[in-house]
């Protein structure tokens, strides 16, 4: 089965911190799976947004960051 989305990331939100796991790959290829974590702060979400979209991330299972990335860069 062909994958629909290449560079995808799932958010797990927490009080005090982000669990972050992106995964890049071709679609007929699998994946590479990149973790971390980051805090709920400011400066941190920010740092994340930059991260994320240096990987090449495009969709995300819960819309989260998305707003990062398109408020921020």
């Amino acid at each position: 089965m062909k994958a629909l989305r290449t560079h995808v990331a799932g958010v797990d939100v927490h009080k005090e911190m982000l669990a972050i796991t992106v995964m890049i790959g071709k679609g007929d290829e699998d994946p590479s799976i990149e973790h971390f974590e980051c805090s709920t702060m400011t400066d941190d979400l920010r740092a994340m947004g930059v991260v994320l979209k240096s990987r090449g991330v495009t969709a995300t299972s819960d819309g989260v960051n998305r707003c990062l990335l398109e408020a921020r860069l």
